[in-house]
């Protein structure tokens, strides 16, 4: 039988708990991305593309649905349709389904049953070559500014299928000419280099808190605006290492306004729009919506989350609301009423407007009880 420890002993084990962990977590910050591929199967397929490109997800299956954070190497942390693990730790009790203790007890095996990296191979970081990294920003530059160019207004007959595609969205109340979209009559979708389709794609421009392009999001979309036959629907162009996409959005109001709505989706985010009329962006993941930067004019932010059945959209929109709180700026958080269908993974606020229609989702609870104060407030 074991004995129960003392209240000392307890205190003295606790103690040997925290520092083994705080060494684990200064030693492995900067290699996780040398001692996780070891532990989770097919996640070294991930850390060879890098955090620009999706892989089928080691978890679930999804194509082309899961990728690594871009500091994967300091934290561990990935993101998926089917969860966001913000960093080793979590990644790793997820893909194993075991607790912190075992994942602890993994990890320093993995270091050879040390708590520090002398086991691990001699790491060299590759400097890189600023002339290397000029010929990308060019490259990818051409890209976004050759697609933008191609593009045409929404305004153009020939725009009918980003038209079509908003219609059969119930977006008829797309107001302004939100000239942050555009179609793209015959854009290429390549897979492993090859193109393998040409069509129709509505195209997003992202912009950061200065207002310069950080890239394009692109939707591939048919003739008669449904979603087009292909293994990503949805996809942005590779980053400008200058203008990094990190905290930028699809921005469909730029006017300075004291009030700034920010939803995930494009979709969704112009639902929104529609709802409560007020200026509105697109974050396009949650991942990004954690990290949009916010103009210092806009006093108040309503986000409005989609409802994911792993719990991931409102976390995101939660750590968005949290951030900007502690900025000094009144944030609320907006959560669609109604929980994901059975085999559905999500509802977004598109979802909630098809659902119940326009006038049905103003007069939502939910949302009247965050617009009702805000617009007392302002007038």
């Amino acid at each position: 039988m074991n004995r129960i420890r003392t209240a000392e002993e307890e205190q003295e084990y606790r103690r040997k708990q925290q520092h083994e962990t705080r060494l684990l977590n200064e030693t492995l910050k900067g290699r996780w991305d040398q001692v996780l591929p070891g532990l989770i199967p097919g996640l070294d397929l991930a850390v060879e593309r890098g955090h620009q490109h999706h892989i089928t997800c080691p978890f679930h299956g999804g194509v082309n649905d899961f990728r690594i954070f871009q500091d994967f190497a300091d934290t561990g942390g990935a993101i998926c349709s089917c969860g966001k693990w913000t960093d080793g730790w979590a990644l790793l009790m997820h893909a194993r389904r075991c607790t912190f203790f075992e994942a602890k007890k993994m990890l320093v095996e993995a270091l050879g049953g040390r708590f520090d990296a002398s086991n691990l191979p001699v790491r060299y970081v590759k400097v890189k070559d600023p002339d290397e990294v000029a010929r990308k920003d060019a490259f990818n530059k051409k890209i976004v500014q050759q697609i933008w160019g191609d593009a045409l207004p929404l305004t153009d007959d020939r725009s009918a299928p980003v038209r079509r595609w908003f219609y059969n969205r119930q977006l008829h109340e797309v107001r302004g000419p939100l000239n942050v979209l555009r179609c793209h009559p015959a854009l290429e979708y390549f897979t492993e280099r090859q193109v393998t389709h040409t069509g129709p794609a509505m195209v997003a421009m992202m912009s950061d808190i200065n207002g310069r392009t950080c890239g394009l999001h692109r939707t591939w979309i048919t003739n008669d605006g449904r979603k087009a036959n292909v293994e990503s629907v949805r996809r942005l162009t590779s980053s400008i290492s200058t203008h990094p996409i990190e905290g930028s959005a699809v921005k469909f109001d730029t006017e300075p306004h004291p009030v700034l709505m920010i939803g995930e989706g494009i979709e969704s985010s112009l639902a929104a729009r529609a709802i409560a009329g007020y200026p509105t962006w697109s974050a396009l993941n949650q991942n990004q919506m954690t990290k949009v930067e916010v103009p210092d004019y806009v006093q108040a932010v309503i986000v409005w989350a989609d409802r994911d059945h792993n719990g991931v959209g409102q976390t995101a929109a939660a750590e968005l609301v949290a951030r900007l709180r502690k900025a000094g700026k009144k944030a609320v958080c907006v959560i669609p009423p109604f929980a994901p269908a059975p085999g559905e993974k999500t509802v977004d606020w598109n979802d909630v407007l098809r659902s119940l229609g326009l006038e049905e989702a103003r007069k939502l609870p939910i949302v009247l009880q965050v617009l009702e104060p805000l617009r007392a407030s302002l007038n």
